[in-house]
């Protein structure tokens, strides 16, 4: 029990810092019935999993994207175009789509874009502007 306590605690620390978990952590470790503390921290596990796997998926997924487009999402890649934190998460998703459908002209852009699902354009585009609005 102690190993998996460590390990929730872990992960709490490293995925998410929401004051939710910290407190549903500590709830649940108050609780005595061992049955009861395992059910609370099922819930609690099913509760944050799918949003930190997707923000997971989301930074593995943009790791290359940054070497074009900079950490802070602040370089432009073309002569005259606006930054993509300056871009709003339909324009982002939409040109990103774009690209993938081959509907916009960019070689790498196109290339990068045939490997990765419309899912993973979604998660990537909301990735970028909670990110972006975060380094501003």
């Amino acid at each position: 029990m102690k190993k998996f306590l460590l390990f929730l605690f872990i992960s709490t620390a490293l995925f998410s810092s929401e004051l939710f978990v910290k407190n549903s952590v500590l709830k649940c470790s108050k609780l005595q019935n061992n049955s009861s503390r395992l059910t609370c921290f099922d819930n609690l596990a099913s509760a944050v999993k799918p949003d930190n796997e997707e923000k997971l998926q989301a930074k593995i997924l943009i790791q290359s994207c940054t070497k074009c487009h900079g950490s802070r999402w602040d370089i432009p890649t073309k002569s005259g175009s606006s930054a993509v934190r300056h871009m709003t998460h339909e324009r982002i998703e939409g040109a990103l789509l774009e690209y993938k459908n081959k509907n916009r002209d960019s070689a790498i852009m196109q290339s990068v874009m045939n490997e990765i699902t419309s899912k993973e354009i979604e998660l990537i585009s909301k990735y970028i502007i909670k990110n972006a609005k975060e380094t501003r």
